[in-house]
């Protein structure tokens, strides 16, 4: 069983290598051609709200395209001294938005073709949760970061342009000696958990959910959806669909049952994904403090949104 758990790993980790590496060379051309200063304006609303530094902005967009390359060039900013670890916190947090908008690129066909309006409604419902958890951080930000920190370290327009040419053998240094840095700390935190899983956790966790699930305000017919989310998000929408085109449960119950799916399955994500790909870009330190308070805000948000809706519809 735990040889079966680190070839999964390895090879869990041979499909994200790719994505890490093309991320990172994404991030560093973009920091070597100067692109921060040149496109900072486009989220210069959000981040002199947050007062959070103007560098940071980019790092959001570039999120909505790859979290890696945005978070890498967040390592970037913070390894350059443009930002403390509190401006990393705070990005890190504010880039779960548009990371976290990334897989419905996919599972939206999934969701309108076997929920219909009904799956439309609860993409809306996940969309505005996530703008909520955006609000949040960019309050937290204003209250904790000093007025006037999006100025510090602004980034000076040199007098010099950086070509193409020149940007891509820096960025592909720069890549190599990062890249080699955060395999070297994902590859046994990604062996570890999934051996972990594997060895009894995911059973433990999954029972655990499954008796969490049942103090929400679901119904029990609901709860197969909610189990079928654990192990699988389209799992979850057919099983869901199918239960709703037999009248077995109404729309907002559906979609009550979606929310809390989507709570629970978050702390498996979190053990899978969240702690090996974020302790390998920032570190033990700084990289846990990401994870924690992504759970946090994450849970506490969809609860909040749960509780409303449940309210709401009663």
């Amino acid at each position: 069983m735990i040889l079966d758990s680190i070839f999964n790993a390895l090879m869990y980790i041979a499909k994200l290598i790719p994505f890490v590496i093309i991320g990172l060379f994404l991030a560093e051309l973009i920091m070597a051609l100067g692109l921060v200063e040149k496109l900072s304006w486009l989220t210069r609303p959000l981040t002199d709200f947050g007062r959070l530094n103007r560098s940071c902005g980019l790092s959001f967009l570039t999120a909505f395209v790859s979290p890696t390359a945005g978070n890498s060039m967040l390592l970037a900013l913070y390894r350059e001294g443009k930002i403390n670890s509190k401006g990393v916190i705070l990005t890190a947090l504010a880039n779960s938005f548009p990371a976290g908008l990334m897989p419905w690129r996919w599972m939206l066909p999934v969701v309108l073709s076997v929920l219909g309006m009904t799956g439309l409604l609860y993409f809306g419902i996940t969309v505005v949760a996530g703008f909520m958890k955006l609000l949040v951080v960019l309050i937290a930000g204003r209250a904790i970061l000093p007025k006037g920190n999006n100025f510090l370290h602004e980034p000076k327009q040199t007098t010099k342009k950086t070509t193409l040419k020149e940007a891509i053998p820096v960025s592909l240094r720069n890549t190599k000696k990062m890249g080699i840095r955060i395999l070297e700390i994902i590859v046994p935190v990604t062996v570890l958990v999934f051996v972990l899983l594997d060895l009894g956790m995911l059973k433990i966790l999954t029972s655990y959910l499954e008796k969490f699930a049942k103090v929400l305000p679901i119904p029990a017919e609901g709860v197969p959806i909610i189990v079928s989310q654990l192990a699988s998000n389209i799992a979850g929408f057919t099983v869901a669909g199918n239960l709703l085109a037999k009248g077995v449960i109404t729309a907002n119950k559906l979609i009550l049952c979606l929310l809390v799916g989507n709570i629970l399955s978050f702390t498996i994500t979190t053990f899978r994904i969240l702690i090996p790909f974020n302790i390998g870009i920032f570190g033990r330190g700084l990289g846990l403090k990401i994870v924690l308070l992504k759970y946090g805000l994450y849970t506490g948000v969809n609860i909040l949104v749960l509780i409303t809706l449940a309210i709401f519809w009663r």
